[in-house]
């Protein structure tokens, strides 16, 4: 009787251990896999920016388009301007105007349904609706899917950024099946390695690993980010291991970062421009002399030292640093007879002040608004008050043109030239924070956009940009140093320039 108990025991323990040898090759979380030996499970990220929305073609804001590089999958992928294969296997031009896209076989989106160019054409027909994507595609003219694995797109013109708009996560491919049966929430299904798992405004956002993802499987089973609006929380909560990285740590606390040898702090040279946006809609930003006034009162200088203890770079134009930029423009440098004398040209005084409401979001926006209510009030003509408030909110207000001044910013992320002017100024674009509208300067945008001599491209956008700094419905302000806090232990993370920063091999070790 005691021998067979000992069998028992011994084919019981047997069994669990090949179970958890299974376990081990294919168990684990239940969308993830299993968790790698010496890995940390859970990925958190601190930040104060509020993931807005999970529809790839509802916002190109940082928060969002870091969350669909986690979760969504575009054609091909732009690699510091070479163009990679990602859910295709190959592609080509066959002449100007089409392109051909082979598609990988068997990739899966999160409900099981495979990849097919049917999907390719729905996406980019729904992505005509929406005011982030719209410029994007109104130049393809015809969709053609002649198998499940083939799409060939047909261009109105030989547009020659259209592989950086297919790149653009905004144009993350979608599920027809997923959206056509829940139009408010199958867009949330992708291709991408994690799979969303929960969304809580105001607190955070959690993706799982996907066992079918068809590329490298990431190293963490899971990635949180958890919305800490203050910076000093989001260094405290790094410093006891609540989160293992802290996005948009404050300047003046760059040196206890340095001086932790339990935490590292990575940089990178910033191509994000902050800039201050006017309403042009209405009142008193409806009158150019009011903005060229006030842009002649801000001290950069003082802005960057303000907000990013001296580690900035002025920026005069709102192109990003590379091809297309030119210094040949209006720099409304600091100069106070100019301000004074363009403020009391329209109509204002000491006695009737310029008075406006300066709306933004988020700590290094906040010190930004304070050094240029202090540049505004030495011109004794201006009255400027600062309201801070969540990103969400702030966005409301963007949409309905329902504020005076804001400060924001713009990455471009190598994204081509195009994407440095249509999206903050073309008429009627969803990032087109100051509501303006030229006709010329759109028809210049759209000239530019297929010329195929260089030369004479690089001309078009030297007259854009001198045009819209003499309108100046943006001042650009200056560019940024991208620094990321982290704990010493998280390797497969580079900081990204545009600060839409990619997590997806990202891992702590333990």
């Amino acid at each position: 009787m005691k021998r067979s108990i000992k069998k028992l025991v011994a084919l019981c323990l047997a069994l669990m251990m090949a179970l958890s040898l299974l376990a081990g090759c294919g168990g684990g979380s239940e969308n993830g896999g299993s968790s790698e030996t010496g890995v940390k499970k859970e990925l958190v990220v601190g930040t104060e920016e509020n993931v807005t929305t999970l529809d790839p073609q509802a916002s190109n804001s940082r928060p969002n388009l870091s969350l669909y590089w986690l979760t969504h999958n575009t054609l091909i992928n732009n690699n510091d301007g070479e163009f990679e294969n990602n859910l295709t296997e190959s592609y080509e031009q066959t002449d100007d105007v089409t392109w051909v896209f082979h598609l990988r076989k068997g990739v899966k989106f999160h409900n099981g349904e495979e990849l097919k160019a049917s999907d390719v054409k729905f996406t980019y027909t729904r992505a005509v609706d929406s005011s982030y994507t719209s410029e994007k595609v109104q130049w393809i003219s015809e969709i053609n899917t002649p198998d499940d694995y083939t799409v060939e797109l047909k261009l109105s013109a030989p547009v020659q950024d259209i592989l950086f708009f297919l790149a653009d996560k905004t144009l993350s491919i979608l599920n027809e099946k997923a959206v056509t049966e829940n139009p408010d929430d199958g867009f949330k299904i992708g291709t991408g390695p994690y799979v969303l798992r929960e969304w809580v405004l105001n607190d955070h956002t959690t993706v799982d690993r996907f066992a079918d993802y068809f590329g490298e499987q990431p190293k963490s089973e899971v990635i949180t980010f958890r919305i800490i609006p203050e910076a000093s929380a989001r260094l405290i909560s790094l410093q006891t291991g609540e989160i293992d990285v802290c996005l948009f740590p404050a300047r003046i606390d760059l040196d206890t970062v340095r001086g932790n040898s339990d935490l590292q702090l990575m940089e990178t040279g910033g191509d994000t421009m902050h800039y201050l946006t006017f309403n042009t809609t209405r009142a008193p930003f409806d009158d150019v002399r009011v903005r060229q006034g006030l842009a002649y009162a801000i001290d950069r200088e003082k802005v960057i030292e303000v907000a990013a203890e001296g580690n900035g770079v002025p920026a005069y134009s709102f192109f990003s640093p590379g091809y297309g930029l030119t210094e040949d423009v209006e720099h409304y440098n600091t100069d106070m007879d100019k301000a004074v004398a363009l403020l009391k040209d329209a109509g204002y005084s000491e006695s009737n002040k310029l008075s406006f409401t300066m709306s933004v979001s988020g700590d290094v926006k906040l010190l930004q608004a304070q050094a240029i209510q202090q540049c505004f009030n030495a011109t004794g003509l201006v009255d400027m008050q600062i309201e801070s408030m969540e990103l969400t909110a702030l966005k409301a207000l963007f949409k309905d043109a329902n504020y005076d001044a804001s400060l924001y910013n713009w990455a471009n992320e190598n994204a081509g030239p195009d994407m440095n002017v249509r999206p903050l100024l073309h008429t009627g674009s969803g990032s087109n924070r100051s509501h303006f509208g030229d006709a010329a300067i759109d028809e210049l945008m759209d000239k530019a956009l297929v010329e195929v001599d260089d030369t004479a491209r690089l001309a078009l956008y030297s007259e854009i940009q001198k045009d819209v700094i003499d309108q100046l419905p943006i001042m650009p302000l200056y560019y940024d140093t991208v620094y990321v806090a982290a704990t010493a232990k998280l390797q497969g993370f580079t900081p990204n320039c545009s600060e839409v920063h990619r997590f997806t091999y990202a891992y702590v070790t333990e």
